[in-house]
Formats: structure tokens, sequence, C-alpha cells
């Protein structure tokens, strides 16, 4: 009987083995071309259900196509299961785990175009490259091209916080920056004009003329964004360019006196030294001048604990939306003006010195011995990373404030990472010397700014000119930080960690929205292609590379007004071509692992 069982556990193994090792793989001629016509399939290789986000990627990718009438109006059929069922004319997607990440392989068969990636994200692009080939060339082409991004993080910077962008227009927005292959979009919600997120928590501080973002727009933004492959990363700007918030406060408190608040287990309220204003002043020789309204104090904790409460509340928030990165700003903490104080006139490159309060705070509060200002402000930035760590993120920071003291002893927290705008201050050198990840956003390549130039026309045309396309795709190296008449800045290849562009409202009613669609339009395309591929005009010129981009358009669906919602066709079904014995083998995976 011992035997006859060890014979029949010894017969099923085999036939597990032989299940787990026999695929009947089709032989395809290499090279020549791939048509696509109607009864062509986007077939995912899979001996299971396919995982879901994939699933979703390639629907998406098959309502786009649908939406330029490739092949046809109507979608395609979305089909899975052993490579052994792909037919002629399918699209063939697989999984291969030696693709590098976020890139993608595209091959010609002849009777197929087989795309693998070993990420949903690769997938995408790739997906999106053969979708963008049909665009140029119909329906049929010849594809052999293997790729990958030279930037593994490609961020678009939106000042939503001075300038009011409908749901509407952010939605298109991200569609539009996932068409260009961006990865993330930085919502710079808050500055010294304005906040355009809804608060909860603090609802006084929402806009009184109703130009805010709502929780429930925020949730469709998000929704979007996961469906595009885009993430979004929250900025509240601190402990600078916050004086909407300052002077909302600051008058709520007095019109309310029984107001009071709680954090991290203290409440804050009348009876709190402090608790009056939350802004920062000046103090120099023992004599204090008037609040600035433009930063808070960080000696004051009822202004600390304030804006850790904003803080916590849209972190939550974006948290479980599938956000990871915050940046928690720290660029100029003391605006663009001089001061008098103590007897002493200070512009605005001296003003660290001209903050004695703070300079106690750091050796009588933080312990730290010989402390500075500097001290202070660098232990709010490392105490606020740390917190929101806790919550799983990783925060960034501006690189204008670090250093700018001589008397800094803290340094920057290695695990926050550095958006790098202005190369006039501390040394690119000095910075990386820290260990701290760095993000390429110089001002001069970089950033799209509305605002008058000061003797009148456009900044962008004047002083900012050659921040324009064909500069950024002709001549732009993305590890280079300096400026376009400067010698290369280059960021060290092991502290690179992607790069950027910045849309900027220092005058938000200068432009409209439209206006901006239109206006960096090019622009980020431009510097999309760069991120992606740093010799990009090497391969093509920017003539060419614009005529292709006029011809696959803005993304799929787009109707031609960024403020009106874009719509898309239904993808097509969903079908399994699993046959009886992949069901069976893997419902054998399913119970060994």
């Amino acid at each position: 009987m011992l035997k006859k069982t060890v014979a029949l556990v010894s017969v099923f193994a085999l036939m597990l083995t032989l299940l787990f090792t026999i695929e009947i793989n089709p032989v395809y001629a290499e090279g020549g071309s791939f048509t696509l016509d109607s009864s062509s399939r986007i077939y995912i290789v899979s001996k299971a259900e396919p995982q879901e986000k994939l699933v979703e990627a390639i629907e998406l990718v098959d309502s786009q196509m649908a939406a330029v009438g490739i092949p046809g109006d109507t979608p395609m059929t979305i089909a899975y299961g052993s490579e052994s069922k792909a037919k002629a004319g399918d699209i063939i997607v697989k999984v291969d785990s030696d693709v590098e990440k976020q890139g993608y392989k595209i091959e010609t068969t002849g009777k197929n175009l087989k795309v693998s990636a070993s990420t949903v994200s690769g997938m995408t692009y790739g997906l999106d490259y053969i979708l963008q080939q049909f665009m140029v060339e119909g329906n049929t082409v010849s594809i052999d091209v293997s790729d990958s991004p030279d930037a593994v993080e490609r961020t678009v910077l939106l000042d939503c916080g001075r300038k009011y962008y409908s749901r509407q227009w952010i939605e298109n927005f991200i569609k539009r920056m996932s068409w260009q292959k961006y990865t993330a979009l930085e919502l710079h919600f808050s500055d010294t004009h304005g906040m355009r997120f809804e608060s909860k928590t603090f609802p006084w501080l929402n806009e009184p003329e109703g130009e805010y973002l709502t929780y429930e727009d925020l949730q469709s933004i998000c929704q979007v964004a996961r469906q595009y492959h885009i993430e979004l990363i929250p900025e509240i700007d601190s402990p600078g360019h916050l004086d909407y918030v300052i002077e909302k406060y600051a008058d709520y408190v007095a019109k309310n006196p029984d107001f009071s608040f709680e954090y991290d287990g203290v409440t804050y309220d009348n009876s709190s030294e402090g608790f009056g204003s939350i802004s920062n002043y000046y103090m120099y020789n023992g004599a204090k001048s008037s609040y600035n309204n433009t930063g808070i104090d960080l000696a004051n904790p009822v202004a600390v604990a304030f804006i850790s409460a904003l803080i916590d509340e849209y972190a939550d928030f974006f948290a479980k939306e599938g956000s990871r990165n915050f940046n928690i700003g720290g660029d100029e903490l003391f605006g663009w003006k001089g001061t008098t104080v103590g007897g002493k006139s200070f512009d605005m490159n001296s003003l660290w010195s001209a903050m004695e309060h703070w300079e106690h705070h750091a050796q009588k509060e933080l312990g730290i011995e010989n402390g500075s200002a500097a001290d202070t402000f660098i232990s709010y930035l490392n105490s606020t990373g740390a917190r929101l760590a806790e919550k799983g993120y990783t925060c960034r920071v501006w690189n204008d404030e670090l250093h700018r003291a001589k008397d800094q002893h803290v340094e920057l927290d290695p695990s926050i990472e550095i958006v790098y705008w202005t190369n006039d201050y501390t040394p690119m050198s000095q910075l990386a010397s820290n260990g701290n990840k760095i993000h390429n956003t110089n001002t001069g390549w970089c950033y799209y700014v509305i605002r008058e130039d000061k003797h009148g026309g456009d900044i962008m045309d004047k002083t900012r000119k050659r921040c324009n396309a064909r500069n950024i795709y002709e001549n732009w190296d993305i590890h280079n930080c300096a400026n376009p008449k400067d010698k290369a800045l280059l960021i060290p290849e092991e502290t690179y960690a992607g790069g950027y562009f910045a849309m900027w409202a220092d005058s938000p009613d200068y432009k409209d929205a439209a206006q901006v669609w239109d206006d960096t339009y090019y622009r980020t395309w431009a510097n999309s292609a760069k991120l992606w591929d740093n010799k990009a005009q090497e391969s093509a010129t920017y003539d060419e590379y614009k005529a292709y981009v006029d011809t696959i358009g803005c993304f799929p669906g787009y109707s031609g007004d960024s403020e009106v919602d874009s719509v898309l066709p239904e993808c097509g079904e969903l079908v399994s071509e699993l046959g009886f014995m992949d069901k069976v083998k893997a419902f054998f995976a399913g119970l060994f692992t």
C-alpha cells in the first residue's frame, strides 16, 4: 500500500512538473511590419487573471486608441492567456522582469507587435509610444526599440496657491502630463496670496470668493492622477511664504476670542503665550521689530503647532490617496525687503543676523550648544520631515536657505531631498556632500513665471526669454543647474534624483488659465523630452520633434478646451483565453505561493 501511495505521488509530481514547464510558444518571423485591423486585440500574456492595475492601464490605452480612431472607432478586445493563444494581428503585452524599471521593449515580429515591461508605468509608456507611432505612421508600423528614462522622476510644479485653477483644468493637465511621460505633479497650493485647497480643520482659511478646490474636487483629481500614473506631491511652503495664512489667523483670533485648537495632545487658546499672532518678527541687540507677516515665528510654540496641524491635515488626506512625497518648502523665509531694528539696518541678505529670538530658542529650548537662528530653522525642517516620514512620506525642500547663515551647526536630514532652483547661494558641492538627493529645477531652464517684466511686457519674452521650448530642447543638460549664460554646474550622478518644470504665479491675474495652458505647452514637451532622453536633440532636431508633437496632439480625448472635461469611449471587453490546463496550473500555483 505504501509503495502504491509513493508511486501515485511520484506520478502526480511528474504531472505537475510537466504542467509548469511545457509551454508551446509560437514561432514568429523577426522583423517586417505590423498592421493593426478590426480583428486585432490587445493580448496579455498571463497564466492567470492578470494584475488589476495592469488591466486598468491597458483598458485606458484601449479607450485612447478608439478616441483617435485606431484601428477604428470601436475599442479592441482585451484578452489574456498563454502566449500560444495569441492571434495574428494582436498587440502582445508581456510582463518581463528583465526590462528596466519604467522602461519598455517593443518588437515587430511580422504577425504581431510585442511590448514588454517590468512595471505598469513602463507598460503604459510602451503602449503610449505604440499609439503615438500609429498616429504618425498609420495602422501599419515597424517598431524595434528598447527604451527607458534618464531621469527616474519627472515632475511639474503648479503654483495653484497664488492662482486658482479649476478641477477640470488640473485633471486635463494631468492627462497632458501623462501623455508627455511625466511621473509627478507637485501642487504648490499655499503661498503668499492664498491657500486654494479646502481645510476642514480650519475652514475659515478657505477663500471667501469660493476660488478653492473642495475635498470632493481633490478626490476627483486624485482618482484621475492614479488612472494616469501621475503621483500628486502636496506642498505647503513653510515657515515662509505664509502671508495669507498668518493674516487670516490674526483676523480670526481677534474676532473669535473663544477659538482654540489642539495639536499633539496640547490645547492652545487665548491663555497661551503668543496665541494672538503666529507671525515672525526681527530682533537685534534686544530690540524687537513689528510683525512682518511673511513667515511664522519658529520660536513660538503656537505658530509651529498651528502650521503642523495644517500640514498634517493634508498629509493624512494625500497619504490615503497614494502620495508618497511631500514638499515642506523652506525657501525665502524673510521675504524680499530689509529692515532696521536695534539701531542697525539689514538688507534682505543679512536678515539672519536679526533673528536673536530664534538663536535663543536653539540654545534654550532645543539644547544646541552655541545654537543659532539657522539651527532653529533646520531643526524645524528635520522635525517636520521626521513627522511626515512616520506617515509614509519622503520630504523635500528648496535649496536657497540651506547654509545661508555662516553659524549653522545642524545639518539637514539626509533623507530630505533638495529641489535646487538657484545657484546664487550655497555651492552645489556643499549641498551634495551631505548625501541628500537633489532635483534639478534651475530657474533659467525650468521656470515659467506669470509676471509682467519690470520694463514692460511679458517676463517670459524679456528676462526669461531663454526658457523657451527650443532652447530647452537643444541646449539643456538635465544635470546642469547653472543658468543658461553660465558654465555648467552639474549635480553629481549619485545624488541626482530627477528634474522639474515649475509654473509659478507671481502675478496671478496677469494671465488666465487658458493662456498658461498654451504658454507652457511646448515648454513642457521639451522639458519632458530631455528628462526622458538627455540627448534627444541628437536623434531629432527641435523642428522635427515639434512636428511630431503637433501630429500626436495634446492627449487622446482632449476637446481643445482646457476647462472642459475630456471623455473617452468605453474600453473593449476583457476575455479569458485560459484553457482547462491553464486554470489547473493557476490553481496549483496558488497552492504553492
